[in-house]
């Protein structure tokens, strides 16, 4: 029988939030969400990276998720339209430098898994952690604040 994986708990308590004020109107919050709450074995599922409403969003430098490799399997990492940058996975890391010309629009990336055939039931736990931040100023054209999230 497969072993059902529950990812809606590890999505709920266990990612990171990584959030750093931008200005007196609010905070720029980065964070992770699924396209389901359980999978099992052979179950491909989404799992996707976003920045709250509203943000002015153009780039994050020193991005990474971290997974389960246990359990999941990366199998495919696609940038929103029109965003560029460097990618690269290691182990259970995925690191990325999400970076565009314009605000980017959510998902700001979309990561594709798949769950092993055999992976031990339980919660598939993620992490999200990122250097810096960077958001459109709103001056003429496009140039780049970067905040500094203190988070590693």
């Amino acid at each position: 029988m497969k072993k059902i994986i529950s990812l809606f708990a590890a999505i709920v308590v266990a990612i990171s939030l990584v959030a750093v004020p931008v200005n007196a109107e609010g905070e720029v919050t980065i964070y992770l969400g699924s396209s389901t709450t359980t999978a099992k074995d052979g179950d491909v599922f989404t799992v996707t990276l976003n920045s709250n409403e509203g943000t002015k969003l153009v780039g994050l430098s020193g991005c990474s998720v971290t997974f389960d490799k246990t359990r999941l399997e990366c199998i495919n990492m696609a940038f929103a339209e029109d965003c560029y940058g460097a990618t690269n996975i290691v182990e259970d890391e995925i690191r990325m430098n999400p970076i565009s010309n314009s605000v980017i629009t959510n998902p700001v990336v979309t990561l594709t898994f798949k769950v092993k055939e055999g992976a031990a039931a339980g919660d598939a736990v993620f992490g999200l952690s990122t250097d810096a931040i960077m958001v459109d100023n709103e001056s003429s054209g496009i140039t780049y604040d970067t905040l500094y999230s203190g988070f590693k």
